[in-house]
């Protein structure tokens, strides 16, 4: 009962930021689980999500609950950060956990003789190429041959010997 009447003291303009911060947080926890989902059913070591945002998001939520909690000693500030820390310590731990499987694969035989390199940071998610070396093929009729430059319209094809 002191919250709501505390929140009836307050001028409209406060009173306005305090609902809006709690409706805008109440649909936030809602938003957690689309992404705890993709994690959770992700199968190549969840490459396109950073672990280093998701952990440092982690991180500021548990530092907003200790402030919450000890220094303003505001209840639902703290329910919240409580409720933020745990959808994104989920999302950071699910996602943590399949890089690391992703990780520990075994090798699959890398083609004509190059070495394969897992694809991706284990924290930050970037993809990279997955061999060594490997350029994407041309498409077939595109003007690129082995040994040519890209033709330019209006002009004759010019052929490069490699050494």
């Amino acid at each position: 009962m002191a919250a709501i009447d505390h929140l009836q003291a307050l001028s409209p303009t406060l009173n306005a930021v305090v609902w809006l911060y709690l409706s805008t947080n109440a649909v936030r926890v809602v938003t957690y689980l689309p992404q705890i989902r993709a994690v959770w059913r992700d199968t190549e070591g969840a490459r396109t999500l950073s672990l280093l945002t998701w952990g440092s998001w982690t991180v500021s939520n548990l530092c907003a609950l200790a402030y919450a909690a000890m220094v303003a000693h505001d209840g639902p500030l703290a329910l919240i950060s409580a409720i933020n820390l745990v959808g994104c310590g989920c999302v950071t731990a699910i996602a943590a956990h399949r890089r690391l499987q992703w990780h520990r694969q075994a090798p699959v035989p890398a083609p004509r003789g190059r070495s394969l390199r897992r694809p991706g940071s284990l924290w930050t998610g970037t993809s990279a190429p997955a061999y060594r070396g490997a350029r994407p093929r041309p498409a077939a009729g595109s003007g690129w041959t082995r040994g040519s430059r890209a033709r330019r319209p209006g002009t004759e094809e010019t052929t490069v010997r490699s050494a």
